[in-house]
């Protein structure tokens, strides 16, 4: 990596899809339009249903646009050497690309993880479900239904020892369907809902299911910069991001 071809843009969207390839929120989560630093968030008006009586009258569909700020930010800055860079064969923008963007990741989904298990009860806690984990999934699944949440767009985020625990039982076995996205990560359906494994759910948690409509999340990358350091033989890198999460 040299200052010199250092190109931001090309840092800038390398750096964002990866970070989107290894976050689970966005998987999780409906774009929001973002602008400026904050995102919007558009919620219709409800719908009235009347008695129909000879004659129609039309509501207003109106929307009501709701700005939620940036208020979380976090960088990354590294630097190379001269010497390590005399010493490596090939590009380093591809191995910093992957690692920023899975410690953007991590750190991205660490706020949404908190933000969801503070305001839902509708989580499997560590306890004793191994030998019981499809029955406990079915109710926290089915919690949503009396909460009239829509059985579409559900996505269920697990321990790899929960999924482990569902492979093993012998009565739900053939219904647990696995896939492998095209980029690496790995899916699963049971009862209807898509399942992801992660290990970036809170402690002594096991399992939980959110609806994509539940939070709004909205980022953007602020800064992305090389500089030549003043105090040593070495070229630098640093970003900022800024995003919220509601």
């Amino acid at each position: 990596m040299s200052v010199k071809s250092f190109i931001p843009s090309i840092w800038s969207a390398e750096l964002l899809e990866s970070f989107k390839d290894q976050a689970i929120i966005h998987y999780v989560t409906f774009p929001v339009p973002t602008q400026g630093g904050k995102y919007i968030i558009n919620k219709f008006s409800d719908i009235t249903v009347k008695d129909y009586e000879g004659s129609v009258v039309y509501d207003d569909l109106n929307t009501t646009s709701v700005e939620v700020p940036f208020d979380i930010a976090k960088y990354w800055a590294f630097q190379i050497g001269d010497v390590d860079k005399a010493q490596v064969n090939g590009d380093l923008r591809g191995p910093a690309v992957r690692s920023g963007g899975h410690g953007m990741a991590k750190k991205v989904d660490a706020v949404f993880m908190t933000k969801v298990l503070a305001s839902s009860a509708n989580v499997v806690e560590a306890s004793d479900w191994e030998t019981n984990a499809y029955n406990h999934f079915v109710v926290i699944n089915r919690n949503l239904d009396k909460k009239d949440v829509p059985s579409t767009d559900r996505i269920a985020l697990v321990s790899w020892d929960f999924i482990a625990a569902l492979e093993k039982d012998p009565t739900y076995k053939a219904s647990v369907h696995h896939d492998v996205l095209w980029n690496g990560l790995q899916t699963y359906k049971v009862n209807g809902v898509q399942i992801i494994p992660t290990n970036r759910l809170g402690e002594n948690v096991e399992a939980m299911i959110v609806h994509k409509s539940a939070v709004a999340y909205g980022a953007q990358l602020d800064e992305m910069e090389a500089l030549r350091l003043q105090d040593s033989f070495s070229d630098a890198v640093r970003g900022l991001i800024n995003f919220g999460i509601t």
